[in-house]
């Protein structure tokens, strides 16, 4: 479940390139990345445990030559900014 908040945070980005290269099916296209995106936001939901740890955390050595990670977590606050 770690992997989840990592995929809410590629596909939109995965979602725009392939809006912007497919012409003509853009609006469905995008559509579909809304619900993917969607998606898995409810699966978070759904697997969310209310407590007061920081959970689906990832951290991935991004730099590691100069030290630099991307680390991301999700509690209750973040949470429902992520649902909208």
């Amino acid at each position: 479940m770690e992997q989840l908040l990592l995929l809410l945070l590629i596909i939109p980005f995965v979602g725009s390139i392939v809006t912007f290269l497919s012409g003509a099916n853009a609006k469905m296209v995008a559509l579909a990345t809304a619900l993917c995106g969607l998606a898995a936001a409810l699966v978070m939901w759904a697997n969310f445990i209310p407590n007061d740890q920081t959970q689906f955390v990832i951290n991935y050595p991004w730099i590691p030559a100069f030290g630099i990670q991307l680390y991301a977590g999700v509690d209750g606050i973040s949470l429902i900014t992520i649902l909208l």
